[in-house]
């Protein structure tokens, strides 16, 4: 019957809507009655088209909207993941700076010991004392 319809220069909703009752009776198989509903159906799709194309629009909105808040979530959550990340990695640099310095205080202070001992003993030499050249020679005696 599509064909029939096609061959008619039926294509559309809208050319059925507008079609004349006696041009669908003269394709096979469509009687007065049938040629009514037909052109009753089209016009109720036809009519139906801005509310669908409404809808259809407020559907496409509303997924374009659910994946912009999708965007902007995994966005933010992405930042929040870098900027602990950051914070992390300057924490640890911080420690890194502390140990350093934990370090360079106990130098300081065993320095500080040293020097108190030197103080304490009353010498200012604190190399190790020269060991004499070994030879092969026999000590001369």
């Amino acid at each position: 019957m599509a064909d029939a319809l096609f061959e008619k220069g039926l294509y559309s909703a809208e050319e059925l809507a507008n079609a004349d009752i006696d041009d669908l009776i003269e394709v096979k198989g469509i009687g007065e009655e049938k040629a009514k509903v037909i052109i009753a159906n089209a016009q109720e799709w036809v009519d139906a088209a801005p509310e669908r194309e409404a809808a259809e629009a407020e559907a496409r909105a509303k997924a374009e909207a659910e994946a912009a808040e999708a965007e902007a979530k995994a966005q933010a959550e992405a930042e929040a993941e870098a900027a602990k990340a950051a914070e992390e990695n300057e924490a640890a640099a911080e420690d890194e700076t502390q140990d350093g310095s934990d370090e360079i205080d106990a130098s300081a202070e065993a320095a500080t010991d040293t020097s108190a001992e030197v103080e304490a003993d009353g010498s200012t030499d604190t190399s190790e004392p020269a060991n004499e050249p070994e030879t092969d020679e026999p000590a001369a005696g």
